[in-house]
């Protein structure tokens, strides 16, 4: 049951941007039944818990100092910004303690959830300035975010051989057209990004997929051609493509400049977690939130956080590192690193899901996230081994936005 309900959150995530009871997103409200049956199923639990130490440790470490930042906060600020993380951490655990062998089905979830919500934008999709399109009336930026992810589950499944490939082209698609009509330049170029590292992982685990490579390209370039052809390219993107602007917004550098004109005061304490508005307001008298994981994460928590947001981006590397997995894993983390440029990552469920990826592994075996051991196309194990029979396999193998519009603490850009 703990895994039923796993899956299920694993699906719900890419629907973070939306709230659906008394101002909770769809995937806290899953997280909830998730860790009820987690909890519940401890009474006939005999195997050990599985929680990824070093990950862990970072994030309570993080959790820890935000906490502490609250005692110099505006008094108006709520808890509800720390209850959230530290929410969004136990669930990252409990991910990786019920899928540690399961990556791929954590991984199909995702991506069947992310299709759902980029089949509901084709379909249904709500103009807004530029040309964007938006699904639900959420942010284009985070729907992008959360498409960008599962583009990056897409080219890792389909450079390790894991799933049928023509699903897994048609997902892509899918999800590259999604990020296109959203109109967000980030996800457009992390789409790109996440590409180009597919691209490298292949190259350097020497798999011999020189076919599925020619497949990955071909694959973004028939979904911005499709975009072309039904002249939905939002303005944005084109004058991106066409070398005419930049990925530098001009809003997002004013609201930096606001910030940067005190920035003696909170340098290296912070201003205090999810008072990043509230300060501004009172230093400046215009509310605006800061933007992009970084950037954002400086402003609340200083230096001090800013260093443990680093140290808990390269837990997750080294808990990867340990499951024979670094070199791939950075295929599922390039949409963090971009997005960190415009959203404020630690408010999101899609974060955290992808912290917990760097903990799983495929079952009976390495994960093959890393540069060579797992199967490659063929279904052999490597060259020296390619004239047995294939053996088989038991079990299953599991392996930027409006410019200053203030949306909660998450500084959605």
């Amino acid at each position: 049951m703990p895994q039923v309900a796993a899956l299920l959150y694993c699906a719900a995530v890419p629907f973070d941007a939306f709230t659906v009871i008394a101002g909770r997103t769809l995937p806290s409200l899953v997280g909830a039944v998730f860790l009820v049956t987690w909890m519940a199923s401890l009474t006939r639990r005999t195997a050990p818990l599985r929680f990824p130490r070093v990950l862990v440790v970072s994030a309570v470490a993080l959790l820890a100092w935000a906490i502490t930042t609250l005692l110099w906060a505006p008094p108006e600020v709520r808890l509800i910004g720390v209850a959230s993380m530290a929410y969004s951490i136990v669930l990252m655990a409990l991910l990786v303690d019920t899928m540690k062998e399961r990556l791929r089905s954590a991984l199909l979830a995702y991506i069947a959830g992310a299709c759902v919500l980029a089949t509901w934008l084709v379909v249904s999709p709500t103009q807004r300035y530029s040309g964007r399109y938006s699904v639900g009336g959420a942010d284009e930026n985070e729907t992008a975010f959360q498409f960008a992810i599962a583009i990056g589950a897409v080219v890792w499944l389909y450079l390790n051989a894991q799933v049928r490939s023509s699903l897994l082209l048609g997902s892509g698609l899918l999800l590259g057209f999604g990020v296109i009509l959203t109109g967000s330049r980030t996800g457009f170029v992390a789409m790109a990004a996440i590409v180009c590292a597919g691209l490298a992982h292949g190259a350097l685990s020497r798999r011999g997929a020189s076919l599925r490579m020619v497949l990955l390209v071909a694959m973004g370039l028939i979904a911005v051609a499709v975009a072309a052809a039904l002249n939905v390219i939002p303005l944005r993107v084109l004058e991106l493509l066409e070398g005419e602007t930049s990925l530098r917004d001009s809003s997002r550098a004013q609201i930096a400049e606001l910030y940067l004109k005190t920035v003696d005061h909170w340098w290296f304490f912070g201003v205090g977690y999810g008072s990043d508005a509230v300060y501004l307001e009172a230093t400046e008298g215009v509310v605006l939130n800061a933007h992009g994981l970084f950037f954002k994460g400086w402003v609340e928590q200083g230096a001090v956080g800013l260093l443990l947001i680093v140290a808990l981006l390269l837990s997750a590397l080294v808990t990867a590192r340990v499951n024979d997995g670094a070199v791939g894993y950075l295929i599922l983390a390039v949409p963090v690193l971009i997005f960190g440029i415009t959203l404020a990552g630690l408010g999101f469920a899609g974060f955290w899901f992808v912290l917990a990826l760097s903990a799983l592994t495929s079952g009976g075996g390495p994960p093959g996230r890393g540069g060579g051991a797992a199967a490659p196309v063929d279904g052999r194990p490597d060259d020296v081994t390619r004239s047995l029979p294939p053996t088989p396999r038991t079990g299953a193998a599991e392996s930027d936005g409006s410019g200053g519009t203030i949306r909660g603490r998450r500084g959605v850009s």
